[in-house]
């Protein structure tokens, strides 16, 4: 017996040593892919900036400085990948925190009455027919409700108004504080705006008085910039007809006010509204396009091909090529983040580097973390990235596949068969690489999906490569020859056959490919496993199914809210026991109420989905069970003699309570709503748990605690 005991241990030891061997052998393929993951490290830190619940104090970063100082020029830091990793989720945390202390500019924390406002137009861009977006730089503000002056403030405007870069103006105003999210945990519009130096949102009314130029030349480059755009603009709704015309702005000076709105809903719906934004795929064909266009002609002169590196030269040509597209595109961030990634390819091939590979685009998300660390934490971002993962990790496996294929004995005809086969193959497993990889940010983000993006991809993308981008660029290229016609009308042929993919795989069943958003633990584990898959070699790569695996565990069993309140208390929403979601009002709050039901995976209009069972309203009073809990909405002001206090386990109000039904166990009204933001509620046996947006978004510097309008006493 205890022979047998001895082998078994034996055994055992064997079968250990052995995994630990496999793990060991594992590890030692990925030496040298550290650089790879260096970004990842750089966005933990700057995503556990963001995380904290309320700003660091100066002791915390000064203990963060000397442990960076001890990190850097540590004795071991060179074989420390735990060191390394330490380092830079330290200094992902300190630049977030530093680009926090940058960017921060006063805040308005409650809305003005009517004031008149002198400020500087710094960017004026068309969002409709009759609606436009004006950035202005605030010289003075005078009326009711002004406590606090915000430095700059971004306003709705006519479009009829014609504001140009530069212009010094002044106008009534109605001034607003920057929004919190409609949701808890949701999408944080105001934190967005607070980093881009924004104080404010509003709006301009009545005359706009024209009070002379600022005389800064960046807004004077600016407004030329904006004449260009306009220029061109003018020269394609001339030749291309209303319902394409806002496509070809779009994609050639990125104005998107023109596009009539079953298009929009047709390429969303499609996969194919990427193309409406100048990104990655716009920048690659244009300054892609024009490298390789330059190269070719200089190839056409012997002498110059095997004397000169036209290669070079013609990288440069891309490199110049894609800052004006830049320009010409505006001052978004998606343009400037694909010219730092288009930049870096070329750079690679000026110091004679591949130009596609893993490590450039490492090098072009630090360049971007660096400078602008809150990009981490954009859908932009993260979906580009992870795109381009995708791609460059099915290029090489591609590139190995194809290179491990016998093709020297076959006939002229099988292999041009095989090329064919291997284009049409690689084109559709690309766009599966990056379609597939960006829709974890977009399930996360905006809870959507497009099942068929695959096959409107696959035959958009060549339309788009071929006919319109190209076309696109001539355009643009020989319009100060006015002979811009040809061109557009090509280009326009083109259009016609997106549009028409686009609509056809719009109407096919399920198209709408609307899922429950993804919660946020199930979002990170998924893309750490597409992360893994994509950077790792060898069996190492097998980690990422259980890694997905319980993400899509965590997806599918977790608890979402049983009540819905708005940030004004202006709607609230109810989960039937049909896991439906019940708005009470079908007009008021439509945009909360919209971003619940998308958020729950729900393409119903909010005035649709109210008219479903659960709510019972008997004028301002709306009645509605929910496991077991008896809700009471009440929509107007009541006198306290008619509000069922005693009828209520949860009692919510559109207008102030003023200390009525306290004997209610949870009371949420204007007030409770004014000050912590929109509410989730969730229900269960052990009680009800409460989660508001503002005390989700901790206290911060881009979160407005809320202070009461002062009247103008004055009068």
């Amino acid at each position: 017996m205890t022979d047998r005991v001895q082998d078994f241990a034996v055994a055992d030891g064997e079968k250990r040593a052995g995994w630990l061997d496999r793990a060991r052998a594992a590890l030692a393929v990925q030496q040298g892919s550290f650089f790879l993951w260096s970004p990842l490290c750089l966005i933990a830190g700057i995503w556990g900036y963001f995380a904290l619940p309320r700003e660091p104090p100066p002791v915390a970063f000064a203990l963060v400085a000397v442990i960076l100082v001890l990190l850097a020029f540590g004795v071991h830091f060179k074989q420390s990948v735990a060191a390394k990793i330490l380092l830079l989720v330290l200094v992902g945390f300190s630049l977030a925190k530093i680009r926090t202390e940058w960017v921060s500019a006063p805040t308005i924390r409650a809305p003005t009455g009517e004031v008149m406002l002198s400020g500087v137009v710094e960017n004026f861009e068309i969002r409709g027919p009759k609606r436009a977006v004006a950035i202005l730089r605030i010289l003075a503000l005078e009326g009711q409700g002004v406590t606090r002056m915000p430095t700059r403030a971004r306003l709705s405007v006519t479009s009829a108004s014609g504001l140009r870069a530069g212009q010094m103006i002044k106008a009534k105003a109605q001034l607003f504080p920057l929004s919190a999210p409609a949701l808890p945990d949701g999408y944080d519009y105001g934190r967005s705006l607070w980093f881009e130096g924004i104080g404010a949102t509003g709006r301009l009314y009545g005359d706009i008085l024209i009070e002379g130029t600022d005389p800064s030349w960046l807004l004077r480059c600016e407004a030329m910039l904006q004449d260009l755009r306009d220029a061109i603009g003018g020269r394609i709704r001339a030749v291309l007809p209303a319902d394409r015309s806002g496509v070809g702005e779009a994609m050639i000076t990125g104005a998107r006010g023109t596009i009539p709105r079953d298009v929009n809903n047709s390429l969303q719906v499609s996969g194919l509204y990427h193309i409406l934004s100048i990104s990655g795929l716009h920048m690659s064909l244009v300054a892609g396009g024009f490298f390789w266009l330059v190269r070719a002609l200089l190839a056409l002169s012997p002498s110059l091909a095997m004397s000169y590196p036209i290669k070079k030269w013609a990288a440069l040509a891309g490199l110049a090529m894609g800052f004006a597209y830049m320009m010409l595109a505006g001052p978004s961030v998606a343009p400037q983040r694909s010219y730092i990634m288009l930049s870096v390819m070329f750079i690679a091939i000026l110091v004679d580097r591949p130009a596609l590979s893993m490590r450039n685009l490492a090098i072009a998300a630090l360049i971007i973390l660096v400078v602008m660390p809150e990009a981490a934490l954009t859908a932009s971002l993260q979906m580009s990235f992870l795109a381009v993962m995708g791609l460059l990790a099915f290029h090489d496996a591609w590139s190995k596949w194809l290179m491990r294929g016998e093709r020297a004995d076959l006939g002229l005809i099988a292999r041009a068969a095989r090329a064919v086969s291997d284009a049409v193959l690689a084109a559709a497993f690309t766009t599966l690489a990056a379609g597939g990889m960006s829709s974890i940010a977009a399930a996360y983000h905006f809870g959507r999906l497009a099942p068929y993006s695959l096959i409107a991809n696959l035959l958009a993308l060549p339309v788009m490569s071929i006919i319109v981008m190209p076309m696109a660029l001539l355009a643009v290229m020989v319009m100060p020859l006015g002979l811009e016609v040809l061109p557009l009308r090509m280009m326009d042929e083109g259009l016609v056959l997106v549009q028409a993919i686009s609509d056809w795989v719009s109407g096919l069943p399920s198209a709408q490919g609307l899922i429950p958003a993804l919660p946020l633990s199930a979002a990170l584990l998924l893309s750490f496993a597409a992360i893994i898959l994509c950077l790792t070699k060898g069996m190492l790569r097998l980690l990422a199914l259980p890694i997905a695996a319980t993400a899509l565990v965590i997806a599918v069993f977790v608890q979402r809210p049983d009540i819905y309140i708005d940030a004004a208390a202006k709607n609230v929403a109810i989960r039937t026991d049909r896991n439906e979601l019940v708005p009470a009002h079908p007009r008021r709050g439509r945009f909360a109420a919209g971003l619940w039901l998308r958020a729950e995976g729900d393409g119903a209009t909010p005035a649709d989905a109210s008219h479903r069972s659960g709510w019972a309203c008997e004028g301002a009073v709306c009645r509605a069970s929910v496991k077991g809990r008896r809700v009471i909405y009440l929509t107007d002001e009541q006198p306290a003699m008619t509000i069922p206090c005693a009828e209520a386990d949860i009692l919510i109000a559109a207008f102030p309570l003023r200390g009525r039904c306290r004997s209610v166990p949870v009371r949420i009204d204007r007030f409770t709503v004014w000050r912590a933001g929109a509410h989730a509620l969730y229900l269960d046996e052990h009680g009800i748990r409460l989660d508001a947006s503002r005390e989700e978004q901790g206290a911060r510097p881009w979160v407005i605690v809320p202070e009461p309008r002062r009247r103008d006493t004055s009068r």
